[in-house]
């Protein structure tokens, strides 16, 4: 599609839903997985595991574009059903899109990490004698 002046009006990868979705939807859970991992199983599983479900979901919804559209509008609809919680649009996007990821976020980086198990550590306590 193209404007009378010819510039294109819908540029996929810099639309604001691509954006959000980018952010919301893979950029944020993926740092969470990271730091799951890193903190507490000590192996990519985590990661792993969500950019699998990642990628399968997207193949799922026909491709990025409709991975895309369908969680933006998951994401339009689920703001708007709060309005049942008395929060308008705006607010519930606020609560959801800026509150949520930054407990979650402070939770996860709060809680302390695994220790890590001592493998083949040689005693360096003198033995007492």
């Amino acid at each position: 599609m193209e404007n009378t002046d010819g510039i294109s009006s819908f540029n996929f990868f810099s639309g604001y839903e691509f954006q959000n979705v980018l952010v919301y939807f893979m950029i944020v859970p993926l740092l969470w997985a990271v730091v799951i991992d890193y903190k507490w199983i000590r192996k990519p599983i985590a990661t792993s595991v969500f950019v699998v479900s990642l990628v399968a979901f997207i193949f799922a919804c026909g491709g990025l574009q409709g991975f895309t559209t369908w969680s933006f509008n998951a994401g339009v609809q689920f703001c708007a059903y709060w309005k049942k919680l008395g929060y308008t649009y705006a607010e519930a996007c606020v609560v959801w899109c800026v509150i949520y990821p930054l407990l979650v976020s402070i939770i996860i980086t709060l809680i302390p990490s695994r220790k890590r198990k001592k493998s083949g550590a040689l005693n360096t306590t003198p033995a007492a004698t």
